[in-house]
């Protein structure tokens, strides 16, 4: 096998070039779910969230001011939101995170947290 050596102006160049080629991609931000903020208990709260792999499932698990936690299938859109109606029937702080469609795995992270607050 030949090996070919490039000029050193013309090999700083190209690495330059690919410097910069690879500073132009964006970085992802990755899967989000977030809510409004000064929510009162006893009604209902939209979940939302956004940058989900297209046409899956999200779980949401959620749990209560009393860490009583319940989990919820939701199917992600074609832009990669969802989006989950939350009652709040206690005051207090609410948890949600979101796991990909396989649900929460032991040392696993979640996608993406969320605190709810109801007054």
């Amino acid at each position: 096998m030949r090996s070919i050596r490039l000029p050193r102006m013309l090999s700083r160049v190209f690495l330059v070039a690919v410097g910069l080629a690879l500073a132009a991609v964006p970085a992802q931000a990755g899967p989000w779910v977030s809510s409004p903020s000064g929510v009162t208990q006893g009604t209902v709260t939209e979940i939302f969230g956004g940058d989900f792999p297209l046409a899956g499932q999200v779980v949401l698990e959620i749990a209560d001011p009393s860490n009583f936690a319940t989990l919820h299938v939701v199917q992600v859109d074609e832009q990669g939101n969802i989006s989950f109606q939350l009652p709040l029937n206690q005051a207090g702080q609410y948890l949600v995170k979101a796991w990909n469609s396989d649900g929460p795995v032991s040392g696993q992270a979640p996608l993406a947290e969320a605190i709810v607050s109801a007054l």
